[in-house]
């Protein structure tokens, strides 16, 4: 859920964003106000809010600790590639965002159209120390079966700044060449917020009964029953999954795999939804306070009832466009992850998604209703910290 074209957004900070669109803040056994606040004084918090129209948070849901890592996503909206400044940033990771701009830039450039979107995510190692690390996630869908991969390969390369092995080159072709007749590679991560770590490949659109196929032909050297397992505890409340490989410099897949769990996008909180939280809660993947905040983030944050939080770029632009709608942020849960790695137990994950966009009064109310109303979601809470 997206506003549109950012114009008139350049005076805002992305820190400025994240206050208003989380002002009436229900969950904080999910991400504490410590946490969001030394996201806003962060590197990312400094971040023109102009680059964005959808930004989210990281939780892991086995840890009873509510911090998270901050993730935003670039160029889906006219004029957030040039927004994103990267002036001053000169350590290696911003240099090769820095080249990849620079190249998508020039005129004919084939990463005009082969690019979709890059996603910054910046790993919070401790709340408390407001220095941050950067990860690099680049997005497209021009990698189905049998498409050509060198020119992602050199882009990661790029960001990664160092070519990589023929080995990786050569796992990514193979793997590439297993997806089903409907999946897609949809992202590509470098990793470099973390030493020595392979490369992310995430896959989307394989159906359920695909994936354990897939994952042999790629070579996953993991346990294909933990995912037969994962699979069946989950199936009966998601509507598709996206998997995370990684290729690692020798050429091999890790055993380490993220299985990506998705509901048809919708704003109330629905039987669907909730079974899902209890779900997590009954096969230990998410503690009751974890639970309790992924039921209360869903809905809205509007203008009018913080006026004084309100970004001024914002008020600016509903001024522009007339004054019949409010300016809205929006939040919801994009996806849950189950990680499953080696013989460690799985672990989850959510990602948890705000957008923001223009809304007249009665879709307020229509939202406001659908996001509060009774749902079953007390009844589960209260039985989940019984």
């Amino acid at each position: 859920m997206t506003g549109g074209d950012n114009s008139g957004d350049g005076d805002d900070r992305l820190a400025e964003h994240i206050v208003a669109a989380l002002a009436p803040c229900q969950y904080e056994g999910l991400i504490s106000r410590h946490t969001v606040d030394a996201i806003c004084r962060s590197d990312c918090g400094a971040l023109p809010a102009a680059i964005t129209s959808l930004f989210g948070f990281e939780c892991q849901l086995g840890q009873e600790k509510p911090a998270a890592d901050f993730l935003v996503r670039i160029g889906a909206e006219p004029g957030e590639w040039s927004a994103l400044d990267v002036a001053g940033r000169d350590d290696a990771v911003w240099r090769g965002v820095a080249t990849l701009l620079r190249t998508r830039a020039r005129p004919r450039s084939p990463l005009a159209a082969l690019l979709k979107n890059i996603w910054l995510e910046y790993d919070f190692i401790d709340p408390a120390d407001p220095a941050t690390t950067l990860n690099v996630f680049f997005g497209t869908d021009k990698i189905a079966r049998g498409a050509d991969t060198k020119w992602a390969m050199d882009l990661a390369a790029m960001l990664r700044g160092e070519r990589l092995s023929a080995a990786c080159r050569q796992a990514m072709k193979r793997l590439v060449a297993a997806l089903p007749q409907a999946a897609r590679v949809f992202q590509i991560g470098v990793m470099c917020a973390r030493p020595r770590t392979p490369l992310r490949v995430c896959v989307i659109g394989p159906e359920l009964d695909e994936v354990c196929s897939f994952l042999s032909a790629a070579r996953w050297s993991g346990a294909l029953p933990r995912v037969v397992d994962t699979l069946n505890h989950f199936a009966p409340v998601i509507d598709h999954v996206a998997l995370d490989l990684d290729i690692l410099d020798d050429g091999r897949i890790g055993t380490k795999l993220g299985i990506e769990l998705y509901q048809a996008p919708g704003a109330d909180i629905g039987p669907q939804f909730v079974e899902l939280i209890s779900r997590l809660a009954a096969g230990k993947f998410c503690v009751p306070q974890k639970a309790t905040g992924l039921l209360a983030w869903g809905g809205i944050t509007h203008e009018r009832r913080h006026r004084n939080l309100w970004p001024a770029a914002l008020m600016v632009r509903r001024a522009l466009r007339g004054g019949g709608e409010s300016s809205t942020f929006c939040r919801w849960l994009h996806h849950i992850k189950i990680v499953i790695d080696g013989h460690a137990p799985p672990a989850a994950k959510a990602y948890l998604a705000v957008g923001h966009v223009f809304l007249a009064d009665s879709a307020i109310r229509d939202l406001l209703r659908r996001t509060t109303e009774e749902t079953g979601a007390h009844q589960l809470v209260r039985h989940m910290q019984s």
